[in-house]
């Protein structure tokens, strides 16, 4: 059954159109209200060094951080520290995008499985993280509203891991019984701009935090190939905290002149970073995940 994601990401399209910057993301409200907490907000500041006084108070205000850069090196500027922070950071090694988006949404901690199970443990917890990140099939049908049509638009169908490139039959969901330190597999996915996408999908667990990482195996083509292998890389973070949970997202892209001349390539990629995390927000909280639909995060030309 295809989704209907409560946020607007999308790829933007390749040809003939310049996407305005977007607005603010939906996906983060303030988890509870924080903002009168010291002990939370002397949390995020040690765990995350990056974040200015302005950016904490936004994000016990309104629950989310959105930062972009081009031109300048990768500082992860949001990411939260944690057991597995230098595996995160090795998943942009040997790259140098030319443009970086940063996500960093405050959530409430998840109390109870998708059955309804309260968690007993931070063990319990981060298994269930980690085959929400590998659940890759959940992302077939996801949608976006399109500024365009005015209506709904398909951004990823037909997603399944695979053997690899060269064997392309669907498998299962590779979901696990226990939090391995590091697994990796390759994903198949048709989208509304690439068309058929090969991508590899990358995991880290830690005893505090799990991460889903992807990187493209193939160029990504819009008739002509405007974007080479291993050019474009994700990764998502999820820390538990006593109360919260903080989600981190990057994604970061090596683009030429002529992709970047015909494209805002920092709206169109942020849509896309913000359209994993959703994913991974939605499955996590289903109807009730602890945020408000505010206005459209962007929409197509």
């Amino acid at each position: 059954m295809k989704q209907n994601i409560f946020i607007v990401a999308a790829f933007a399209a390749l040809v003939n159109v310049v996407v305005p910057v977007a607005s603010q993301s939906s996906v983060g409200t303030p988890a509870s209200d924080p903002s009168g907490s010291a002990a939370l907000e002397a949390t995020i500041a040690d765990l995350v060094p990056g974040i200015s006084r302005a950016e904490l108070a936004e994000l016990l205000e309104e629950g989310s951080l959105i930062f972009h850069s081009e031109d300048e090196p990768l500082t992860f500027r949001y990411l939260p520290r944690s057991s597995i922070s230098d595996q995160v950071r090795g998943g942009f090694g040997h790259f140098e995008p030319n443009v970086v988006n940063e996500v960093l949404f405050l959530l409430p901690r998840p109390e109870t499985n998708s059955r309804g199970i309260p968690y007993t443990s931070d063990e319990e917890l981060l298994l269930d993280l980690y085959n929400t990140f590998r659940a890759v099939s959940k992302l077939s049908g996801v949608e976006y509203e399109s500024g365009r049509t005015g209506g709904m638009r398909v951004l990823f169908d037909n997603v399944y891991a695979i053997e690899s490139v060269r064997s392309r039959d669907p498998l299962p969901d590779p979901l696990v019984t226990a939090v391995p330190r590091e697994s990796s597999f390759v994903l198949h996915l048709e989208d509304s701009n690439f068309g058929r996408s090969f991508f590899e999908a990358s995991f880290y667990g830690g005893d505090d935090a799990v991460s889903m990482g992807m990187t493209n195996l193939r160029s990504l083509t819009f008739f002509v190939p405007v974007v080479r292998a291993e050019r474009v890389r994700f990764q998502m973070v999820a820390l538990p905290l006593e109360d919260h949970l903080l989600l981190y997202g990057a994604v970061g892209l090596e683009a030429g002149g002529f992709l970047r001349r015909m494209v805002h390539l920092p709206g169109s990629f942020r849509r896309r970073i913000v359209a994993l995390t959703d994913w991974f927000t939605w499955q996590v909280y289903g109807d009730d995940h602890g945020t408000e639909h505010r206005e459209p995060l962007d929409t197509d030309s």
